[in-house]
């Protein structure tokens, strides 16, 4: 499908409008309610079931969208719900989906497991988790409690999942749209993100692991304040240009279809490499990671996009303290402290 094909700009100009992007998949374009205004989800054509990728948040407007959707097409149950990954945008309704047609919800392991917890997880260790992570990035108490307010919304916009799901992994194939998917673990955007590949007919349903336009948030998290997500992405994105044909049609989670997989990874590959060095340069001198954003963001963020601005320093930052480009030193008032090694 070329990028100025009129199915794509009518998918574009509206939303829940299904289109037909291949035979036997649909796409569909569903509203959120922040700066990224929409996400993108796939129906695959069982014959007597639809088979969906991903399902939006659980609101009201996602709701009405779905039914109205599901009218305009040939009526049949929906059997299985397969979640790329576990954010509210791509999962959120899932249980929905479960509940109303009885269908089976298909992911990975640690991706249902994150859902669930997040979903259900009140605890007060949570948000002191949260304020501990950005009082020691540098932020000061008013701004670490807001964002703390800010990072909490997930309960906000999913269900939680269903306490059965089928495990996919790494390898698998999944048989579904008339077509025979291998499954790609492809972890960095979020922990074991799945894309589902059709060698034969050159579709990549990607997820938000490889993205048209934007390069997808990569963040640590105050649950696990020294992982190394970036590592994982780069690695992934490297294998999914190996393993997946220069000419695939990539359905992406945000954004249009589009083709030229392989020059869309050698910009984002190209992209972090240019972001690890501008944190470096902001380190040249004893730093605090509140005051590295600025140089990964130029432009203003409100409270919410400053907990995702963080989130991705912190992932630059891990990933150049692995590479032992990077080291911490204690600062005067015992806030850690980046300092670039020379």
């Amino acid at each position: 499908m070329a990028p100025d094909d009129p199915r794509i700009r009518a998918a574009t100009e509206r939303t829940a409008v299904p289109q037909p992007v291949a035979p036997g998949v649909w796409w569909l374009r569903l509203g959120l309610p922040f700066a990224l205004d929409h996400v993108n989800v796939y129906l695959l054509d069982d014959g007597d079931a639809w088979t969906l990728v991903d399902t939006g948040l659980a609101d009201e407007d996602t709701r009405a969208a779905w039914t109205d959707a599901l009218s305009r097409l040939p009526p049949k149950p929906v059997a299985r719900v397969v979640a790329t990954h576990h954010h509210v945008d791509h999962a959120g309704l899932a249980r929905w989906f479960t509940e109303r047609f009885g269908a089976e919800l298909l992911m990975t392991q640690r991706e249902w497991l994150w859902g669930r917890l997040l979903a259900v997880d009140d605890s007060p260790e949570r948000p002191e988790a949260f304020a501990s992570f950005f009082l020691q990035a540098g932020f000061d108490a008013a701004a670490a409690a807001e964002m703390v307010r800010q990072g909490d919304a997930y309960r906000d916009y999913v269900q939680p999942l269903p306490a059965a799901y089928r495990r996919l992994c790494d390898g698998d194939t999944l048989e579904a749209g008339g077509r025979r998917w291998r499954l790609l673990c492809c972890p960095g955007h979020s922990s074991e993100h799945l894309c589902l590949y059709d060698p034969e007919g050159r579709i990549l349903l990607a997820g938000d692991h490889v993205l048209p336009t934007i390069s997808p948030n990569v963040s640590v998290w105050p649950s696990d304040p020294d992982a190394d997500p970036l590592t994982e992405y780069l690695t992934s994105l490297r294998r999914v240009a190996d393993e997946v044909h220069p000419e695939a049609l990539v359905l992406p989670g945000h954004g249009a279809p589009f083709h030229g997989l392989h020059a869309r990874v050698g910009w984002l590959l190209d992209h972090h490499a240019d972001r690890l060095l501008l944190v470096l340069d902001a380190c040249r001198t004893p730093t605090a990671l509140r005051d590295v954003v600025p140089a990964l963001f130029e432009r203003a963020l409100s409270d919410h996009q400053m907990v995702f601005a963080a989130g991705e320093t912190a992932a630059h930052v891990n990933h150049l303290l692995r590479r032992g480009e990077l080291r911490r030193v204690a600062g005067p008032d015992g806030t850690p402290l980046l300092h670039a090694v020379a």
